[in-house]
């Protein structure tokens, strides 16, 4: 028995559970954060398709609209196979 062990423990106990939250709120932080600016940039491309479409270069910017809706569809879909596999 060292003297002072328990109390060496309990605060140790509290630094890892203190640590664990900070991770925990960091990971939705940044999740979010990258949610927020994948929708921002699919957004961006969505009304640059719309603005060429609408200025005459309908074949790209139709491609372009295509693309990104395409592209948000299988991430979407990659997402719910991922939850329906585990």
């Amino acid at each position: 028995m060292v003297p002072g062990a328990a109390e060496r423990i309990i605060v140790m106990a509290e630094k890892e559970q203190a640590n664990r939250h900070w991770m925990n709120r960091s990971f939705v932080f940044y999740r979010f954060a990258g949610l927020f600016i994948a929708f921002v940039l699919a957004l961006a491309a969505i009304i640059g398709g719309i603005y060429l479409i609408a200025s005459g270069h309908s074949a790209v910017g139709l491609a372009l609209v295509l693309a990104d809706l395409v592209a948000l569809l299988a991430v979407f879909l990659v997402h719910q196979f991922r939850m329906n596999g585990d």
